[in-house]
């Protein structure tokens, strides 16, 4: 891929986004002024500041990791490792959704992966 192609494909992703915000709601997608809006503007302005943003980020990371896992499991072995262990058991189940909405609602009520917090809590103790 040339060094022009990534900057390009992003550049169309943002033009695209700003474009559709421009269509649907009638407003200017200027990046600096959504975020900064975020914690100015009225609150019924929030949600779509907050929405396109988080578009705005997943595109981006969604992208980012398409490409990477591509280019990663043509290695022949990772890194630090002997083999690659990638999931091939598609099975959507119950323990698998319960989880899910367990981590999400936990997310969403402090604001933090839970992961990390549960590790911060044991090493800091009872101070966090």
């Amino acid at each position: 891929m040339s060094t022009w192609a990534p900057g390009l494909f992003g550049g169309a992703l943002i033009g695209l986004s700003a474009t559709l915000l421009l269509w649907s709601i009638g407003r200017i997608a200027g990046i600096s002024g959504i975020v900064n809006g975020l914690g100015s503007a009225p609150r019924s302005d929030r949600a779509w500041r907050a929405a396109f943003l988080i578009g705005l980020m997943t595109a981006g990371a969604v992208a980012v990791t398409a490409i990477a896992f591509r280019f990663v499991l043509r290695l022949p072995q990772p890194v630090l490792g002997t083999q690659f262990r990638v999931p091939t058991d598609t099975t959507i189940d119950r323990p698998l959704l319960l989880g899910s909405a367990i981590f999400g609602v936990g997310w969403a009520l402090i604001g933090y992966c839970p992961g990390p917090v549960f590790v911060m809590r044991h090493l800091l103790g009872a101070q966090s």
